[in-house]
C-alpha cells in the first residue's frame, strides 16, 4: 500500500531562495506545518509561505517574520494540488534546510485557488449548487503596511443581497489567529473586497466537505436582537459570526459590535462582548458553538443604527 505521508525536507536552500511543495498530477495534499533549520525570528521559523498557480501573482499566506510578527498561533491547513501549490522562501540570511509535514488527502475535493480582484472591486467565494466548502486560510499578494500586516482585503458573509457584514478587516487582528472554519454553500458564502485601492490577487485554501451549511445573514435594527435557534429535532454548530458595525478602541483591537449570549429559556449568559463594551479577546479564538432548540444564541445589536449580522455553521444532527 503506498504511503499517505508527504512530509519531507529540502536541504541547502540558499538565502532568499524558494522551493515549491507541489503534488504530482492527480494527487492532493494537506500541509500541516513547516520549518527552517536557521534560528527562529520573532519566535517563528524564518520562512514565508505563498499559494502559487503559475498564472496569478503568488498570494502570501505567511509573511517574512523579520518584517511581520505574523500572529501564527493557528495550525496550518494548506490544501494543495498540482495546479495550486505552495512556494516556501528561506527568508533567513544563510542557507537552510526547509521542512514540511503533510499527508495525501482524497483527490477531487480541494478547492484552493487564486483570483484577481480589481481595484476597489469584489469577488465571491461561492460553491456550486449542491456543494459545501470549508475555507481554512486566505492570502493575497498585497498586504497592509508595517505595524499590522495582513492581506489587504475585507471578507464578509453574504446571501447575495445583504453584503455589509465583515468577518475580516485589513488592519485588524480578529480572525488572523484562530483556526478558520468558514463553511459555505451556494446560498450563504463569502464576499472579498480589495481594500488596497490598486487591485490584488487573492488566494484561499479549502476543501469540499460532507456537511450541510446552516449559515445566514440578517439586518438587525438598532437595539434589537436576533436568535440563531435550530428547529426542534436539529442540532447546529456555529463556527463564525460577522458584523456590519465594528468599534475601534485602538486598531488592531477593533471588534464586531455585537453581544453574543447563550439563551436558555429567559436566561442569558454572555460568550462574546461587543467591541464598544470591551476588547473581548474571544473574538479571535476558534469557536464551535453547539446549539439546539432549547440552547441557542441571542445576538444583541448594541448600536442605535442597524447592524447586519452573518453567521456560518453546519448541521450536526437531525433527529425525530
Amino acid at each position: 500500500m503506498p504511503s499517505m505521508l508527504v512530509s519531507g525536507m529540502s536541504v541547502g536552500v540558499g538565502a532568499g531562495a524558494s522551493i515549491d511543495i507541489q503534488p504530482p498530477a492527480g494527487q492532493e495534499w494537506l500541509i500541516h506545518d513547516l520549518g527552517n533549520s536557521l534560528a527562529f525570528v520573532g519566535n517563528v521559523a524564518d520562512i514565508s509561505i505563498s499559494l502559487r498557480d503559475g498564472v496569478h501573482n503568488d498570494a502570501m499566506l505567511v509573511n517574512d517574520p523579520a518584517i511581520d510578527a505574523s500572529r501564527r498561533y493557528r495550525m496550518y491547513l494548506f490544501y494543495i494540488t498540482n495546479a495550486c501549490y505552495l512556494r516556501v522562501t528561506n527568508t533567513g540570511g544563510a542557507g537552510a534546510n526547509i521542512s514540511w509535514f503533510g499527508e495525501r488527502v482524497r483527490s477531487g475535493l480541494t478547492v484552493s485557488q487564486i483570483n484577481t480582484i480589481a481595484a476597489g472591486g469584489n469577488i465571491f467565494i461561492q460553491p456550486l449548487a449542491g456543494q459545501t466548502w470549508e475555507i481554512y486560510y486566505f492570502a493575497a499578494d498585497v498586504w497592509t503596511g508595517a505595524g499590522d500586516r495582513n492581506p489587504d482585503v475585507s471578507i464578509g458573509i453574504t446571501d447575495g443581497t445583504l453584503i455589509a457584514s465583515n468577518i475580516i478587516l485589513p488592519t485588524l487582528n480578529t480572525g488572523q489567529d484562530k483556526i478558520l472554519h468558514w463553511i459555505i454553500d451556494a446560498n450563504t458564502y463569502l464576499r472579498v473586497t480589495d481594500t488596497s485601492g490598486g487591485g490584488l490577487d487573492f488566494g484561499f485554501s479549502g476543501q469540499r466537505v460532507q456537511l450541510t451549511s446552516i449559515g445566514g445573514v440578517q439586518d438587525v435594527a438598532g437595539g434589537g436582537t436576533l436568535d440563531i435557534q435550530p428547529p426542534s429535532g436539529q442540532e447546529w454548530v456555529i463556527t463564525e459570526l460577522s458584523s456590519e458595525q465594528w468599534i475601534a478602541p485602538v486598531a488592531p483591537n477593533t471588534k464586531p459590535d455585537l453581544t453574543v449570549s447563550l439563551r436558555v429559556g429567559a436566561n442569558l449568559s454572555t460568550f462574546l462582548e461587543a467591541g464598544s463594551i470591551s476588547n473581548c479577546a474571544v473574538w479571535g479564538r476558534e469557536w464551535k458553538l453547539a446549539l439546539d432548540n432549547t440552547n441557542f444564541l441571542r445576538i444583541s445589536n448594541v448600536n442605535v443604527g442597524n447592524n447586519e449580522v452573518g453567521w456560518l455553521g453546519y448541521l450536526k444532527r437531525s433527529y425525530s
